[in-house]
């Protein structure tokens, strides 16, 4: 609700921020400030406890009750009257907000782009990297190694992104985190991940630049961006930084 999530992407950075409440304002138009009309009724404070979890769920939800607010203004001509509390927030006071951001803690919403889909290994979790797929997915990384002979790094798609695992423990992982190891003489071939928060992510399909959509194995093979160690291991790559892949060839 306005003042808080000013700008042209509010669904998406609800959800991104993790909020459990939501509501709708109906507002005049601004003739020249993106949100910043007179606000005629809103949503009660907190709001609804909308438990969405994807933009078009969520716009579902307050689609259907922006709507009878907005029925609900025009039935009872709030426009020629004017906002019946006098307490809120108009365009000055979403200015000084916009501006401050301290008042009511009124958080920005812009437009969602490539950078918000880049994931920072160093400091997302994994339930911040998992609710960022699903609201604004796929998500990106880069991928480069030391031992390529190409220095430029390569982008690397995370195309149907990640899913929550107990199948390997975080301590298994003998580098720094974050870190990809993967049982490759195993037969499915799986590949996790390990987040700054010490929990464990599978992977199911990565796009490397240049490359269809493949299993992470294949897809890092096509690349060629697999180098050898010793004692079987293969590794290759730091994604973003201080990112590292490292495949397993030993079997279970």
């Amino acid at each position: 609700m306005l003042p808080d999530f000013h700008g042209p992407a509010p669904l998406h950075h609800t959800l991104l921020a993790g909020d459990e409440y939501a509501g709708v304002t109906v507002q005049t138009l601004h003739p020249y400030h993106f949100d910043q009309g007179r606000i005629l009724a809103q949503t009660p404070e907190p709001g609804f406890k909308h438990g969405c979890k994807s933009v078009e769920q969520l716009s579902q939800y307050l689609g259907e009750r922006g709507a009878d607010l907005l029925v609900n203004c025009i039935q009872n001509q709030v426009f020629s009257q004017g906002p019946p509390d006098s307490s809120l927030p108009q365009a000055d006071e979403v200015e000084k907000i916009r501006l401050s951001n301290k008042s009511r803690g009124a958080r920005p919403a812009p437009k969602i782009t490539s950078e918000d889909r880049l994931v920072d290994w160093s400091s997302m979790t994994a339930e911040q990297i998992l609710r960022r797929h699903r609201v604004i997915g796929p998500l990106w990384s880069f991928l480069g190694s030391k031992d390529f002979q190409e220095s430029t790094p390569k982008r690397v798609i995370w195309t149907r992104g990640f899913s929550h695992t107990t199948d390997v423990a975080a301590e298994k992982f003998e580098v720094a985190r974050p870190t990809i190891v993967s049982q490759m003489g195993s037969e499915q071939q799986k590949v996790y991940v390990r987040t700054c928060d010490d929990q464990v992510l599978q992977i199911h399909e990565i796009t490397i630049e240049g490359q269809p959509a493949l299993v992470p194995i294949e897809a890092a093979k096509k690349a060629c961006v697999l180098g050898k160690m010793g004692n079987g291991h293969l590794f290759n790559t730091h994604i973003s930084f201080p990112f590292k892949m490292k495949f397993d060839t030993d079997a279970n």
